[in-house]
């Protein structure tokens, strides 16, 4: 079975983890996670993202869940599991469970779960229209575009300000022109860039 999850230290087929529904991350979305892939089997600058996963649940004063669950041994536990050629790890981290309310103290534990899957195969246009990138935050209140040129190359394509210190951005068609749009979210709120 190619999908597992670790859900608190229990390692199960992904269609058998179940999360409490009193779990803060599901009442509120109380919580903190990261994506990254396997290269080789192996997982993909795990500590760079185990970091920003920590950075993030401090700034949420979400409990970080060792010594008691080792997040790296979890992962290689559900990677051992699956036995997938490459994979896709989810890692999220959840407030916890606990009383229906927006007070979040009195709760004991977080809840940690790893979800790795099989990664998935890039679109076949990929090897001959490239994939394109957006990266947020360099040089410090951009957003660079790199185009991919179909052979393995990427070159820049745009360059936009983007606010005060751009964090995330997410693609899609706003205004249904059919052209890629991005939202970039940074510490003074939302910048939405149309594409032309």
């Amino acid at each position: 079975m190619p999908e597992w999850i670790s859900l608190n230290g229990r390692l199960t087929p992904a269609a058998e983890a179940s999360v409490s529904p009193l779990d803060r991350g599901f009442l509120y979305g109380d919580s903190v996670f990261e994506t990254l892939r396997t290269y080789g089997g192996r997982p993909f600058r795990l500590t760079s993202h185990l970091d920003r996963l920590r950075s993030s649940a401090q700034r949420l004063a979400i409990p970080w869940p060792e010594p008691r669950l080792s997040i790296d041994t979890e992962i290689g536990r559900a990677l051992e599991a699956a036995r997938n050629t490459e994979s896709a790890i989810r890692i999220m981290l959840t407030r916890g469970v606990g009383p229906i309310g927006y007070d979040p103290s009195g709760i004991a534990f977080p809840t940690l779960v790893v979800h790795v899957r099989p990664c998935p195969e890039p679109p076949p246009s990929a090897g001959h229209e490239g994939v394109d990138v957006a990266v947020v935050g360099a040089p410090c209140c951009d957003v660079l575009v790199f185009l991919g040129d179909g052979a393995g190359a990427l070159h820049l394509g745009s360059r936009f300000l983007a606010g005060t210190h751009p964090a995330s951005v997410a693609v899609g068609d706003l205004n249904g022109d059919k052209l890629p749009d991005l939202v970039v979210g940074g510490a003074d709120g939302v910048s939405i860039l149309l594409g032309r």
